[in-house]
């Protein structure tokens, strides 16, 4: 880490693990030059990390995408922004960017020709023009989603799990529940539950998935059935157990009785086949 501007601040740097984190702290010395290092039981590490300067009212820090090796950050601003911060031997960020400005401009331009198209009149015109657009913009959609979905890389990973913290799946012309149906089926079938818990939002995805079933969904079996599925797939001791508990503490706040007492008995089983 280079950041002279900082120098004799004071630091965090947080890991995350699960609903947990580990958090690490120290002072930026004068030449701004210091090393934040992963604790050698964590290695190889690959995931989200956060970078929070103390003690001041202004504050400031980084989010950053820690991609299993060392890589170096540079910035000689006082603020840090995209444009000045200078990243060598990490293409994971400058890849994790680029697909959020893309989709963004997938979202922002789709979301402008369907307020156009619920604007005019089907005999007006330019109608033909929004509604072509509009179109354009599923299809770019689609293929967008498709890339995203081939990619194994954690950038790729990441924006997913960050549209699903948001409510957002892979079709955006769906209605409310289907997008909510959509984004279940992705969490139990496809969610790469690794690059979940090192990615800061272990607690609010697990959270939104029950919430999506117990509130929306309302079939108590198909939960069940997709929570043993999931179990079953996570291989990590520590990850399983994780998964255990906090799946028993968001069912029982559901306090629907039709959830607790067919998830939790899976749940139950799934601690005793895998010695949790």
């Amino acid at each position: 880490m280079n950041f002279p501007q900082f120098a004799g601040k004071n630091y965090d740097f947080i890991l995350f693990r699960g609903i947990e984190t580990v958090k690490m702290q120290g002072t930026v010395p004068a030449d701004g030059v210091f090393t934040l290092r992963i604790p050698k039981e964590y290695e190889p590490y690959t995931g989200m990390c956060r970078w929070l300067i103390t003690g001041t009212l202004e504050g400031g820090g980084l989010d950053m995408l820690i991609p299993g090796h060392d890589f170096s950050v540079l910035c000689y601003e006082k603020i840090p922004s995209e444009n000045t911060i200078i990243y060598k031997n990490n293409a994971e960020i400058e890849t994790l960017n680029a697909l959020f400005k893309e989709q963004k401009q997938i979202f922002g331009k789709y979301d402008a020709m369907l307020h156009a198209t619920e604007a005019f009149s089907e005999k007006d015109p330019v109608f033909s023009v929004f509604k072509k657009e509009y179109e354009k913009q599923m299809k770019d959609n689609n293929v967008f989603q498709k890339r995203i979905n081939e990619r194994s890389d954690y950038a790729a990973k990441f924006l997913r799990i960050v549209n699903l913290s948001r409510g957002i799946g892979t079709d955006i012309n769906a209605t409310e529940e289907q997008k909510a149906k959509n984004i279940a089926d992705y969490i139990s079938a496809d969610l790469d539950w690794n690059a979940l818990y090192t990615s800061g939002h272990w607690g609010g995805i697990i959270s939104s998935w029950s919430d999506i079933h117990t509130l929306v969904l309302n079939d108590p079996q198909k939960f069940a059935a997709e929570v043993e599925r999931v179990g079953n797939k996570i291989s990590d001791p520590t990850q399983c157990r994780d998964f255990a508990e906090n799946m028993t503490a968001v069912v029982k706040r559901s306090e629907k009785n039709e959830f607790i007492n067919l998830v939790i008995p899976v749940i139950e089983k799934l601690r005793k086949a895998k010695n949790l």
